[in-house]
Order: structure tokens, then sequence, then C-alpha cells
């Protein structure tokens, strides 16, 4: 072997050793978001089958709506504005 395919090989070895501990951070990191994902998931199916297992009823959410000063109507209205401006391309 010549000074040169030794050389070539070297850098050839250094940047496939550099590359693979590349993706090894980058799969890491996935991972760590994919988890975190599944636990938000876990977490919102608890949260929905809480809602359909209580006992509370729309009148008493209606009070509670009422009491915060919220208005379902309103807010649904801000909420399809607010689609709208979105979709609209012109803005």
């Amino acid at each position: 072997m010549s000074v040169a395919e030794i050389v070539i090989f070297s850098v050839g070895l250094l940047f496939s050793i550099l590359s693979h501990c590349i993706a090894w951070a980058i799969h890491t990191k996935v991972s760590r978001v994919l988890e975190r994902l599944k636990d938000c998931d876990d977490n919102l199916k608890s949260a929905a089958k809480l809602v359909e297992n209580s006992s509370i009823t729309g009148s008493v959410l209606q009070l509670s709506a009422e009491q915060l000063r919220f208005d379902p109507d309103v807010n649904e209205f801000e909420r399809d504005v607010a689609v709208l401006m979105l979709k609209d391309v012109s803005n």
C-alpha cells in the first residue's frame, strides 16, 4: 500500500466513524421525542376516559363557564376566524 492509499483509507474511516456517531446522536434524540409524544398521547387518552366516566353534567360545565365569563359561542367564532386567517394566503 502506498502512503496515498493509507491516507485515503484513514480519512474514509474517520468520516465513517463520525457519521455513525452523528446518526447515533440523532437516533437518541428522536427516541426521546417519540417517548415524550407517547407519554403525551397516553395522558390525552387518560383525560378523555376521565371526562367520559365522570359524573360532571353539561349544566355544571355551563355554570363553570358562566363563572369564568367564558362564552362558547364567542370562543368558537374567534376560533373560526383564526382558522380562516390561517387559510387566507393574501395576508
